[in-house]
């Protein structure tokens, strides 16, 4: 277990996402793009901050991956680049472990633990071994963001949840020995005939868990979001780019 210590509140700001609406209404927790000729700041946030941030990344990130369909068509996934990182400012720094940041205020998850028995990797997805490709279901490096909001519970900002959403969550509260989750946001990998038939038990899972709010990312799928939507609508908020989640 990691001591990771509370805070008072938390914003999460939707940078990237598959969805943009810019007339949708705030809601309670939620506050939407406002209405401006220029929505964005194009500062890099290193140079706003006048100093060199670390940046946490698995070591099997920088792995070149790819998908490979049934058609036979492929989607090459380039890794990152260790030196453009540097040059923008970031200090690059190597974990499979939890880290604490912020005088222990965030965690980075590290390594996440597959412990369901359905959430078993993306099947159909490689990555390269010296000359060739090598089967690479797990990827391994999917990490995440985890806050404790004081009176709350947890905050768990997620990225694809390539370990699995409900391995994502078990292992925020192993880690945190802390069972309350005030919200997750990010993708639940759900979308495609791959993730599909698991949508019912990701659901009946976080129903389990006592989840305050979901906003579920990109990669979810329409499927899932809507499943979710309907099973949780008091949880639920649409995701859109520009949306500040206030808990």
């Amino acid at each position: 277990m990691v001591e990771l210590q509370p805070v008072d509140a938390v914003e999460v700001t939707l940078v990237v996402d598959n969805f943009v609406d810019i007339l949708m209404a705030g809601s309670e927790g939620a506050r939407r793009l406002p209405l401006a000729y220029d929505h964005f700041d194009q500062d890099q946030l290193a140079a706003r901050t006048g100093r060199r941030l670390p940046l946490l990344i698995h070591p099997e990130a920088w792995r070149e991956r790819k998908v490979t369909f049934p058609t036979g068509a492929e989607l090459r996934l380039p890794p990152p680049s260790r030196a453009d990182l540097e040059a923008e400012g970031l200090e690059v720094v190597e974990e499979r472990g939890p880290t604490l940041l912020l005088d222990g205020h965030l965690m980075i998850s590290g390594q996440v633990p597959r412990v369901t028995e359905f959430e078993v990797g993306f099947p159909i997805h490689k990555a390269r071994d010296g000359d060739g490709w090598e089967p690479d279901p797990l990827i391994l490096d999917d990490q995440n963001v985890i806050v404790d909001v004081a009176g709350k519970g947890l905050v768990v900002v997620s990225g694809c949840s390539h370990a699995g959403a409900v391995n994502v969550l078990r292992n925020a509260r192993r880690l945190t020995g802390r069972d309350q989750v005030a919200g997750f946001v990010g993708g639940f990998h759900l979308t495609g005939a791959v993730f599909e038939p698991i949508i019912e038990p990701t659901v009946a899972a976080f129903a389990e868990f006592g989840v305050g709010r979901f906003v579920p990312g990109h990669c979810t799928g329409w499927k899932a979001t809507h499943r979710l939507a309907a099973a949780f609508p008091g949880a639920f908020i649409q995701p859109s780019v520009g949306t500040v989640l206030c808990f």
